[in-house]
């Protein structure tokens, strides 16, 4: 253990007040660099809560066992990849294992966002509306993302830890991101719902009563082909 969360173990067992201490972030997921820093959770029995504390590399943030427990979905990536390095009743780690699991609900919201933005993509491609279209493809893949870890039963940690977690679609995956372009949206979409079918999400697809179907009908040119549909001349430069 780093010297730096030896001394704040120490002062944490020596505090009458502190119950746990959790570290978070990337020293926790394991993809920390050099310039990382040590990001803590100082869990005390009570409130008021003391000020954020900064010592070097060190980041403590005061918190409860209730705020952690009632933490905004928004953190809950960071609780689900965070690491107990003390917990005196046991009740961190039984929050830490909670935020883990995903349930079948959320699963089902994170794919209907998913179509729901593939959707509001390829219609504003349709009309003409590139950055509309590349804005919502963005969207899109966000959702995308924290579907195919939960469809594993687990919730995804943020983006920057996805990169070689997205498995035989990541390739696909980045192609879209990085072009937008609806035609390899409409493959990547059908792979997606053939894969949630598979996990029992049929339902959501179904939901959509043929606007998904209608959009994957959507014909769009081929952007590597000019307009008599041969390949387009390589761009000077």
């Amino acid at each position: 253990m780093e010297r730096e969360l030896v001394e704040l173990s120490k002062r944490a067992h020596e505090d009458p007040n502190a119950v746990a201490l959790v570290l978070f972030g990337s020293a926790a997921s394991g993809s920390a660099h050099e310039e990382s820093d040590l990001d803590v959770w100082y869990v005390l029995r009570d409130q008021p809560l003391p000020p954020r504390e900064r010592r070097g590399r060190l980041e403590i943030v005061p918190t409860t066992v209730e705020l952690l427990r009632t933490a905004p979905d928004w953190l809950k990536p960071a609780l689900a990849y965070a690491r107990t390095l003390w917990d005196e009743t046991g009740e961190v780690e039984s929050v830490l294992e909670g935020a883990r699991t995903i349930s079948h609900d959320e699963t089902a919201e994170l794919y209907d966002g998913y179509l729901n933005d593939f959707y509001r993509s390829l219609k504003t491609w349709r009309t003409g509306n590139e950055l509309a279209g590349r804005i919502e493809c963005g969207c899109s893949l966000r959702f995308l993302g924290e579907l195919l870890f939960a469809l594993e039963g687990v919730r995804a940690p943020y983006p920057k830890e996805w990169a070689g977690k997205l498995g035989e679609l990541e390739p696909l995956i980045l192609e879209v991101a990085r072009t937008g372009e609806p035609r390899l949206q409409q493959e990547l979409c059908v792979q997606v719902c053939e894969r949630a079918a598979q996990r029992g999400y049929s339902h959501v697809y179904d939901d959509w009563t043929g606007d998904i179907d209608r959009v994957l009908g959507f014909e769009f040119p081929d952007p590597t082909s000019d307009t008599n549909g041969e390949p387009a001349p390589p761009t000077p430069i």
